[in-house]
C-alpha cells in the first residue's frame, strides 16, 4: 500500500508525539519514585513533576484540538484536558511557593 506524503507526515508526527509522551511519562515515574524514597531531600522535585504533568496534558489537548480543528467545535475531552493541565500548573506554582516560603 502506497502512502501519500501527507499520510507519511502525519505518521511521523504521531510517532514523535507518542515517543515524547512515553519519555515524559517515564521521567515522571522516575522522579516520583525518587521523591517517595526521600521526600525531605528531594522536595524541590515536586514542582518539576507537576510541570511535566501539565505539559503532557497540554500537549495532548493541543494535539486533540489540532485533529478536531476541521470541525471547529470543542468537545468535552479537550476541555477537560485543558482544565487538568491548568490545575497541574497551579499545583506546581503552589508547590514551588510552599517550598520557597514554607
Amino acid at each position: 500500500m502506497l502512502m501519500t506524503e501527507r499520510q507519511k507526515e502525519k505518521r511521523r508526527s504521531t510517532f514523535g508525539r507518542e515517543m515524547t509522551d512515553i519519555g515524559v511519562g517515564i521521567a515522571i515515574v522516575i522522579l516520583s519514585v525518587l521523591v517517595f524514597l526521600n521526600p525531605d531531600a528531594n522536595r524541590a522535585v515536586f514542582p518539576v513533576i507537576f510541570l511535566l504533568g501539565a505539559g503532557l496534558c497540554l500537549s495532548n489537548a493541543l494535539s486533540r484540538t489540532d485533529r478536531q480543528a476541521a470541525g471547529g467545535e470543542w468537545r468535552v475531552p479537550e476541555i477537560l484536558l485543558f482544565i487538568a493541565s491548568a490545575a497541574l500548573f497551579l499545583m506546581a506554582v503552589m508547590s514551588a511557593a510552599s517550598i520557597l516560603w514554607g
